[in-house]
């Protein structure tokens, strides 16, 4: 794992705990989609957040009666998870954990694992599912986001930059990330994986290829208008948010033909498991 990723996320999880407070922050309401996918397809069951923050979808989750476990890089965004679920679950210090980003801090398997934000800051997209995959149950479910590498967030960032170039730290992050990352990077990702972003398709058809089926899935343009009902949206409005959105999120499940197979090839590699 790259240290200073660590101390990166360990520095801004004040931050994030006081977004995950924040009804009209961007982060909270795509908390809030994911949460309504997750409760629409899946019944409560145990589940891994992956990547969880200061603990805001393990949350809303685990009000639902899922069985809430999770892992960060950022001890203290782990601090904040374990402080937000503790009148929510039982035991939480034993829930949520500290990671490495190669491996699960848990010795038993998951029907149900989240990964959102996550997958951009990975170096091997397949890899990472591959890992998560030696962690599910079989047939169990994958929730995963991206970074388009083309939005209309990002484009108009650059614009609204340059007719105004008044400070605006949404802007000058997002400015700030394609300088870094080239322009084709979707403005939100790590430059030294910058070449790994996807697009919605690509990362469905990178899941797909693990052996998941999509079952559902919404895209956010991260603008408040635009993305009132995102689970909703249809005809030309679904299409257009699934190509120009900022983030796609999806719902996969693991093929029941999948399950006679070794789930998570390479598990020694990654420190999986094997659960049939």
């Amino acid at each position: 794992m790259n240290r200073s990723m660590r101390e990166t996320w360990d520095g801004n999880a004040d931050a994030w705990d006081r977004q995950a407070e924040d009804p009209k922050n961007y982060f909270s309401r795509r908390a809030v989609a994911v949460e309504q996918l997750v409760t629409s397809h899946v019944r409560p069951c145990m589940t891994l957040d992956y990547g969880c923050g200061p603990g805001n979808l393990s949350y809303r989750l685990g009000q639902h009666g899922f069985d809430v476990y999770g892992c960060d890089i950022s001890p203290k965004m782990i601090e904040k998870a374990i402080r937000r679920l503790s009148g929510t679950v039982d035991d939480a210090e034993s829930r949520f954990k500290t990671t490495n980003g190669d491996s699960v801090p848990f010795d038993f398997a998951f029907d149900l694992i989240t990964a959102i934000d996550v997958i951009i800051y990975v170096p091997d997209y397949a890899r990472f599912v591959e890992m998560l995959t030696g962690w599910l149950k079989p047939e169990g479910w994958l929730a995963l986001s991206c970074t388009n590498n083309i939005s209309f967030f990002t484009w108009w960032s650059i614009v609204k930059l340059l007719v105004n170039p008044k400070p605006n730290p949404i802007r000058f992050t997002t400015v700030r990330n394609l300088a870094r990352t080239g322009i084709w990077s979707g403005g939100g990702v790590d430059p030294k994986t910058s070449r790994q972003v996807y697009s919605a398709g690509a990362l469905d058809q990178l899941v797909e290829q693990s052996g998941f089926d999509k079952i559902a899935d919404f895209d956010l343009f991260h603008y408040r208008k635009w993305d009132t009902d995102p689970l909703e949206r249809s005809g030309l409005n679904r299409a257009f948010a699934r190509r120009f959105g900022w983030n796609h999120v999806g719902l996969y499940r693991r093929r029941p033909d999948a399950t006679h197979q070794e789930l998570g090839q390479g598990n020694g590699r990654h420190g999986g498991r094997s659960h049939q």
